[in-house]
């Protein structure tokens, strides 16, 4: 397996796009950190462009659901891919509060994705920082 990691913001994941290509050719797996940063763009690319196997954080694809007051909810286009294909999302809480893409853990929506059945995992991020 492969993995690249690092910001987001300024990086997508297409910059590599060749290296991927390759990966794909020698029947490697690989994941890409991607949608803590930088959102849903990143997702779409790590997916669609350079198809990833696993997500890095994915925790942005919660930017593609939409719950109602009543407690209805609504998939958009690429939550349903990651959850209908069952692409594992890495999710790390503490680094997802100290980089903003949480608000708290209270807040933090693994408890929404587990229940709507996505693949979300706990992981450490960077243990030197989170």
């Amino acid at each position: 397996g492969f993995d690249i990691a690092g910001a987001e913001a300024g990086f997508p994941p297409t910059r590599h796009l060749d290296a991927f290509e390759y990966l794909k050719r020698e029947n490697n797996h690989f994941t890409i950190h991607a949608g803590e940063a930088f959102g849903l763009p990143s997702i779409w690319q790590a997916l669609q462009w350079c198809g990833a196997d696993r997500l890095g954080h994915g925790v942005r694809i919660i930017d593609d659901i939409q719950v109602a007051d009543d407690g209805t909810v609504k998939l958009g286009r690429l939550a349903s891919y990651v959850r209908d294909k069952r692409i594992p999302l890495e999710l790390c809480p503490t680094s997802n509060l100290q980089t903003g893409a949480a608000a708290s853990y209270a807040e933090h929506p693994i408890g929404l994705l587990r229940k709507l059945h996505f693949r979300a995992t706990v992981n450490t991020d960077n243990r030197l920082m989170s």
